[in-house]
This record gives C-alpha cells, sequence and structure tokens, in this order.
C-alpha cells in the first residue's frame, strides 16, 4: 500500500529531524500550516513537530513547562534515537516531580 501526501510529508520531517537539519523541517511544517486544511489525524502530528521544533526563546521556556499527552510521550519514547539526550533528561524529569 503506497503512503499518501501527509503520511510522506510526516515521513519526510522525522527524516530531517533525526538528522539535525531542524530549520528545513520547521520550513516544511510552517509552509504546511499555512494552507487552509490538514486532516486532523496529521494535523496533531505536524503540530507536535512543530511545538518541538520551535526556536524562539519564548517558545522553548513554554516548552520546557508544557503538558505532553500520552500520545506524545509514547512516540517520544518509541523515537528516542531522534531526540537530544536533554530533551529526554527534561522528560524524565516530569516523571520524578510524581514520584
Amino acid at each position: 500500500m503506497s503512503k499518501n501526501y501527509y503520511e510522506e510529508l510526516i515521513e519526510k520531517i522525522e527524516q530531517l529531524i533525526s538528522k539535525k537539519e531542524n530549520q528545513e523541517a520547521l520550513k516544511l511544517i510552517k509552509d504546511e500550516l499555512s494552507l487552509p486544511y490538514i486532516p486532523k489525524i496529521y494535523e496533531d502530528k505536524i503540530y507536535y513537530y512543530y511545538n518541538l521544533l520551535n526556536d524562539d526563546d519564548d517558545e522553548k521556556q513554554t516548552k520546557k513547562n508544557s503538558y505532553f499527552s500520552r500520545d506524545e510521550i509514547l512516540l517520544i519514547l518509541n523515537n528516542y534515537k531522534n531526540y537530544d539526550l536533554d530533551f529526554l533528561i527534561s522528560i524524565a524529569s516530569l516523571f520524578d516531580q510524581y514520584d
């Protein structure tokens, strides 16, 4: 079964992130988010990557204190090799807060 446009786009974004080409991935995401319609099933994942990559200082601080859904945490854990160690430590610290 062939992949649709959104599946290919998300795969491309994930590849760019894994290669640490975050600005290129963010450009793809911003271009897609500027369009009038994205199916909800893909929109959530695209916004997730947007929030992950957004490099504005105020956004970084907000992201440090943000809420991650169960699905987002599972996605992070399943793809842990794609993330910086500092980010993974910050996720782990969320669990320490609730012990």
